[in-house]
């Protein structure tokens, strides 16, 4: 096993038997930015695995314990990898080869002999929409918590955070969201403190 470390473009998890081709890969890969860990078994996989999370697996269907496409399926089981794209490295462009591999979790497929630029882009496109689901998945959680229970002061309207300390709404919720705000005032204030009614047509006058 090698690892090969560079400007951070994608952890990949490699597994291929071929001393040769796997070494074309890990070059290939590392001069892309990426950080590349090549083993040359399924248990070696496991074994990195138990320790590493990579962003992208890219393995071979031919292993010499087994199949790639039993990778596969073991990795799709796992929660913790469930969600890691996985590409097969196969020389079988069979159309029941490729259904199979996708059917055991596979994203993608680059055929062999490979050529490094197309084999570059294929994990540069997944690594990149791995990247942004997560960002989204963040985003959407930051949202679901503005939607939880919020303690906030019956007077002054200021909110509580998790460690206890106060802030103005405003800045409560923009720390938390991409929520920007404008500001108006309401047809019940324009009545309080102007003693007129509101000017605009959808009842709200602005500032």
């Amino acid at each position: 096993m090698t690892t090969s470390t560079e400007e951070n473009a994608g952890r990949i998890l490699a597994v291929e038997d071929d001393p040769t081709t796997r070494a074309v890969i890990e070059a290939t890969l590392t001069r892309a930015g990426c950080i590349v860990t090549a083993v040359d078994t399924i248990a070696g996989a496991l074994d990195v695995l138990r320790s590493e999370t990579p962003e992208l697996c890219l393995f071979d269907v031919e292993l010499p314990d087994g199949e790639g496409f039993e990778l596969a399926e073991t990795l799709r089981d796992d929660p913790k990898m469930a969600e890691v794209p996985k590409i097969f490295l196969t020389t079988h462009s069979e159309q029941s080869a490729v259904l199979r591999g996708f059917e055991c979790g596979a994203v993608d497929y680059v055929a062999k002999p490979f050529r490094p630029a197309e084999l570059v882009a294929r994990v540069r496109t997944h690594v990149d929409l791995k990247r942004t689901r997560e960002k989204l998945a963040e985003t959407l959680a930051r949202v679901r918590h503005l939607s939880g229970f919020i303690p906030i002061c019956a007077h002054c309207k200021d909110m509580r955070d998790e460690t206890g300390d106060w802030h103005r709404l405003e800045s409560f919720i923009r720390e938390r969201s991409e929520v920007a705000f404008s500001h108006g005032i309401c047809p019940s204030c324009v009545r309080r403190h102007y003693g007129r009614e509101p000017a605009s047509s959808n009842g709200a006058a602005t500032k």
